[in-house]
């Protein structure tokens, strides 16, 4: 994928609504980062309350996928792969589990992804998903080559973009605080709402958004709602 300087200078989303308040729905936001797009910041919340509609107990996992540098590639294409291998892995390890410890687990995937262009990292995409948090509340060691979320995720961006797993391990980032709880039963429930929320509004900012370029790509994303 290229870029094109004048449009990530004079970025603006056609069609959309912008906001520029420091809460959102009664919601803090990341308002540093304004002017936020309304859509977005809405998707956030139907997204997470439809995760906790599958679990009362939900994990949020946020992590950064990179691509490789000097490769070109379709949005669009490239995450769809990543989401699809993604869930594949997980249902193979859900069905392993409940052999092997006798369980009923089920895990519906949810998820919210924008990509964005900045001249340090290339292309690259901000993911949360959010699954059973009765399942799965960690990454696992970042080293580890099965067994974890971690390295699902790895191999499923390898597998998304045609690399090996060993080439992957620096194409997905795990920033600070990279997993949230929500529990609909917490005594802090709304507070656990705030903090996800709060975090995920980032994904609603415009800077380093390349609106315009148009073709096949596509700059935000999200699961079935």
């Amino acid at each position: 994928m290229k870029h094109n300087n004048k449009l990530l200078k004079d970025n603006k989303p056609t069609h959309s609504t912008l906001h520029t308040e420091p809460y959102f729905n009664g919601y803090p936001i990341q308002d540093k980062y304004q002017p936020l797009i309304v859509n977005n910041l809405l998707v956030h919340e139907k997204v997470l309350m439809k995760a906790l509609s599958h679990h009362k107990r939900t994990s949020a996992f946020r992590f950064e996928l990179k691509f490789p540098r000097n490769k070109q590639y379709i949005v669009n294409h490239a995450i769809s792969k990543f989401f699809d291998s993604l869930r594949v892995r997980i249902k193979s390890d859900i069905a392993n589990k409940n052999k092997r410890l006798d369980k009923k687990y089920e895990c519906k995937l949810s998820y919210v992804w924008v990509c964005e262009y900045s001249t340090s990292i290339n292309w690259h995409f901000h993911v949360v998903i959010f699954l059973n948090r009765d399942v799965y509340n960690c990454f696992g060691r970042l080293k580890a080559n099965e067994g974890n979320m971690y390295s699902r995720i790895r191999a499923a961006w390898a597998s998304a973009i045609g690399v090996s797993f060993d080439a992957a391990l620096g194409l997905v980032h795990l920033p600070d605080n990279d997993v949230y709880d929500v529990n609909t039963n917490a005594d802090n429930y709304e507070q656990q709402l705030e903090d996800i929320l709060y975090r995920l509004s980032y994904f609603a900012k415009v800077q380093t958004k390349p609106y315009g370029q148009g073709g096949d790509n596509r700059f935000f994303g999200y699961s079935s709602l």
